[in-house]
Formats: structure tokens, sequence, C-alpha cells
């Protein structure tokens, strides 16, 4: 007895059906390390005010630089995610965080402290974006609910 044939359409869905499921790996991981390299900073709060003797307002203001930076990428990057694209704003986005945080991590000076702080909130805000536009992209509007659902998670392990 001979395999039942399939279709072309079903054949379509299911190479699809893999490339979403690769597609959310990779946006979950990327997302999560886009919060690994925002929220760092308010676990290690309490031991950087000590050894670079910082007050509470100064950490605020650390924080605050990066949220404002934050709120003025979100608005910017929709048009840039128009267009660079979503790898390229995504990628050089996280990659840019990622050498902010290492930069940080060696600052002494409180100014220094804040300007990077404040273009790492900004190198943030390139994560968001590119990540609804492609979950939008990949993912027909009757399954975009559970995407989003699953990229919601990121967040936790970020």
């Amino acid at each position: 007895m001979s395999e039942p044939q399939t279709t072309y359409y079903e054949d379509i869905q299911a190479a699809l059906r893999g490339w979403r499921r690769r597609t959310m790996a990779l946006l979950w991981l990327a997302y999560a390390s886009f919060y690994l390299c925002r929220v760092n900073l308010a676990a290690a709060q309490k031991s950087l005010g000590q050894s670079q003797k910082l007050s509470e307002s100064q950490l605020g203001g650390i924080i605050a630089a990066m949220k404002v930076c934050y709120a003025c990428g979100q608005l910017a990057n929709g048009f840039l995610t128009d267009r660079l694209g979503t790898r390229v704003l995504a990628a050089s986005g996280l990659a840019a965080s990622a050498g902010l945080n290492l930069i940080f991590s060696r600052l002494q000076s409180y100014r220094a402290m804040v300007a990077t702080w404040a273009v790492n909130g900004y190198c943030q805000a390139c994560g968001w974006t590119p990540t609804v536009r492609t979950i939008a992209n990949w993912y027909p509007p009757r399954l975009r609910d559970g995407a989003s659902g699953w990229i919601g998670t990121s967040y936790i392990l970020g």
C-alpha cells in the first residue's frame, strides 16, 4: 500500500511551521538577551552604589537616563525598522547593548555611567519593534496571539 500523497499546499504549510518555530526560537533568545542587557543594573545597583560611592539619587539618575532614551528610541525605531529592516536593527541594537554593558562595567565616572547607560537605553529600544514586526510577518492573524504569548515568556528569563 502506498503512502498518501500530500498536496503542494500541505507541503508549504509544513515548511512554514518549521520556519516559524526557528524564527520564534531566535526571537525568543534575542529578546531574552535584550532583557538581560537592560535589567541587570537593578541586580547590581546596591553593590555599584557602594563600590562607586554613588547616592540613591545618582543611581536613579542613571536609570532615568536609560528610560528616557528607551522611550525616545521606541518612537524613532518604528521608522528605522521600515528603512533598515528587522534583522539589521535588532542585531545592531543587541550587539551595541552588549558592548555598552561591557564598557559600563569598567567605568568610574558618574557622567560616563549616565551617558553610557542612556545610549544603552536607546539600543534597547531596537528590540521590541523588530520583534513585533517579525511576528506580524511570519504569523497569520489567527496565530499571532500564541506567538506573542511565547515572546512574553522571554522577559522572565532575561
